[in-house]
């Protein structure tokens, strides 16, 4: 699966991908980890990404924001 702006921009040909030999054998901290860094314990993890490439104005992105944040927002930048 590709992510990104490649991901809306048609077809795509993979012709190799390298990744360490380590990749994938352990998370680095997990659920629980993640929980106990943003202190939530007793509801479910949503994650959202707000862009600008989806079509909605600035006054939609201004209403989903707000419904967010409103709603309890936490950045987590620490992993």
């Amino acid at each position: 699966m590709i992510f990104g702006k490649y991901s809306i921009a048609g077809a795509a040909k993979v012709i190799v991908v390298r990744l360490p030999e380590t990749y994938g054998q352990s998370p680095k901290v997990g659920i629980t980890g993640i929980r106990e860094l943003l202190r939530v314990f007793d509801r479910p993890l949503i994650m959202a990404i707000f862009k600008p490439a989806l079509g909605l104005s600035a006054s939609d992105h201004a209403a989903i924001l707000s419904e967010v944040a409103h709603a309890g927002l936490f950045q987590l930048n620490t992993l």
